[in-house]
């Protein structure tokens, strides 16, 4: 959150920091991403967020069910429980800005919340959100000198430290043994008040910070999104090896507009997000604004249809205190949950549109696996806002051939290597010939329209099908054994997972690809009749059971590769789908 005007320093530049400490864990990724690992955020976090509904109002006289003290958290938190939120996984109650007193105390240095809204403090207010099984409260700081509303930050004033002196540059270990003192189980993490070119060390560390006070408190980081301001391209490698969540674009605010404006800054950068998305490190489109006063039914269906075909974290802000029926429908609605939270975590991208912009789809792929392959969720949203309801027409293996499988293959095995390491379910993937190949870049997905139509593979080409291979195996790549014992146990383990790999549904990219492939090929062979019903193309035909998530859930219909799926879909509305192969 944060008013740029309000700002003098904001922004971040670009940089790279290796977190090391103890009880943190940092895995290196198949891309050379080195990610947070602190067990935490292993699916989109969801919950109730104060900031974008209640700002940071501060006059409990005349506003006494808006302002800003514990009385506002106690009931959201009532709420969340009796209302269904809880058991649906909306499990996170965040305090932002404005907790607490302007001033530090004197003698400790630690904050301090504001006396006559706090009176009984935060610890016993946390007390009270977790008497309600499994609900989580978060709290706001900032890693500059100031918050974004004025009250102190984590930066101390003058600052001149090198990184690894952050405990004497800031307040970083104070307020995060204070936190871990209170039971705060998260922190939201702003960006303003701190120089430029110091921010990428400054802000960092307080991964570190959180990680040595033993209790797992899940990092939200805001800092990364003010590069925007500067004109600068984030260091998502840094923030995925510091965060459990990041920003990336501006606050948003409860308008259609700046609804829009969020899914065209996402489009733009939605490779990047792909590489960086994932189990315990997820970009943040920002809160959602359904169930307040500027979007309509169908537009607060958008937005919670691409937030979660995004993978993204589900933070509400609104007063579930009195929120309409129409819009409890759409936030509690099972299908879409199911699908932001999806195992795999997989980011959806946009693979199609109309001439015009004003149609456009995107696809995710998600559990459960078939034949080597995932399932599939589309959302389909119409852009325009005037007229009725606009019918749009995609073939089906255009759609899918154009999904990130690849990405989710990879997301896969880092789920896998994530269980094997602590202890949960133990798979491992079947073994990945050296020329397989990739299909989520524009180019891989001009070679799968090669295969598609019969041509020839490019020297590009090749290359493209010996990346994979490499891709997949560092990603499941174990660590070699440093003694017998070690080697005797890793041996066995082996045996295991060589057991369990005939029982274990594993996504394999090539083989996954090569089928629809064909199955599509094969689709466009032979003469095109309107009136000739389905052709049969034996077993190179692959059909889909298509689920409207909108209408709980319901088949709408069996559809092959060669199929076209045709859609109604209302202005600035969408249209939400799972695929499921037969």
């Amino acid at each position: 959150m944060g008013n740029p005007s309000a700002v003098v320093v904001r922004p971040l530049l670009p940089g790279r920091l290796v977190v090391a400490a103890a009880g943190l864990l940092a895995l290196q990724l198949a891309t050379g991403l080195l990610a947070l690992e602190n067990g935490l955020a292993r699916t989109p976090p969801m919950g109730w967020l104060a900031w974008e509904r209640f700002t940071c109002e501060l006059n409990c006289d005349l506003y006494p069910n808006e302002c800003i003290n514990s009385d506002l958290f106690e009931q959201m938190s009532a709420r969340m429980a009796a209302g269904g939120w809880l058991k649906l996984g909306y499990d996170h109650v965040n305090i932002d800005d404005c907790w607490s007193e302007k001033q530090r105390n004197q003698a400790t240095g630690r904050l301090v919340p504001d006396q006559q809204r706090f009176k009984r403090g935060i610890k016993h207010l946390a007390d009270i959100v977790h008497s309600y099984q499994g609900l989580k409260l978060g709290i706001y700081g900032d890693c500059g000198t100031l918050t974004c509303a004025g009250y102190p930050g984590q930066l101390k004033v003058n600052n001149t430290q090198e990184e690894d002196d952050y405990r004497t540059a800031t307040w970083f270990k104070v307020d995060a043994d204070t936190l871990a003192e209170w039971q705060v189980d998260s922190l939201k993490f702003d960006g303003c008040y701190v120089d430029p070119i110091k921010a990428e060390r400054i802000c960092s560390p307080m991964a570190k910070a959180l990680a040595e006070t033993g209790r797992p408190i899940m990092l939200v980081c805001e800092w990364p999104f003010y590069m925007m301001y500067a004109h600068a391209e984030p260091d998502f490698e840094l923030a995925a090896a510091s965060c459990n969540v990041w920003r990336y674009y501006d606050d948003i605010e409860d308008s259609w507009l700046s609804v829009l404006n969020t899914i065209d800054y996402t489009i733009k950068h939605q490779s990047t997000m792909l590489k960086y998305h994932g189990p315990g490190h997820w970009f943040d489109p920002d809160q959602l604004v359904i169930g307040n006063f500027g979007l309509s039914v169908g537009q607060a269906r958008a937005q919670m249809a691409l937030w979660c075909v995004w993978s993204a974290p589900l933070y509400m802000s609104n007063d579930l205190r009195n929120i309409r029926p129409e819009f409890v429908r759409i936030l509690q609605n099972e299908h879409l949950i199911a699908m932001d939270q999806d195992k795999l975590g997989v980011f959806g991208l946009m693979v199609k549109q109309t001439e015009d912009g004003l149609m456009q789809a995107w696809v995710k792929p998600i559990l459960p696996v078939r034949n080597k392959c995932p399932s599939f969720a589309i959302v389909v949203l119409n852009r325009a806002t005037l007229g009725n309801k606009r019918k749009v027409s995609f073939k089906l293996a255009d759609l899918l051939l154009g999904a990130p499988i690849k990405q989710a293959a990879i997301n896969q095995a880092r789920v896998i290597k994530y269980e094997r390491r602590t202890g949960g379910p133990k798979a491992s993937p079947a073994k990945r010939d050296a020329t397989k190949m990739t299909t989520t870049t524009t180019r891989s997905h001009d070679f799968q329209q090669r295969v598609l139509t019969g041509g020839q593979k490019s020297a590009d080409d090749e290359l493209l099908e010996a990346a994979l291979g490499a891709d997949m195996d560092e990603a499941m790549k174990e660590p070699e054994p440093h003694n017998a014992v070690e080697a005797e146990q890793k041996e066995e383990e082996e045996h295991q997972d060589q057991q369990q790999d005939q029982h274990q549904d594993v996504i394999d990219p090539f083989e996954c690809v090569k089928r629809l492939t064909k199955a599509a090929r094969s689709d466009h062979q032979g003469p095109e009749s309107d009136d000739e019903g389905p052709k049969q193309h034996g077993g190179d035909e692959v059909k889909f059971m298509v689920f409207d998530l909108f209408a709980d859930g319901n088949s709408i219909g069996s559809f092959s590769l060669r199929d076209s799926l045709e859609l109604m879909v209302e202005p600035s509305s969408v249209r939400a789908l799972r695929l499921v192969e037969k």
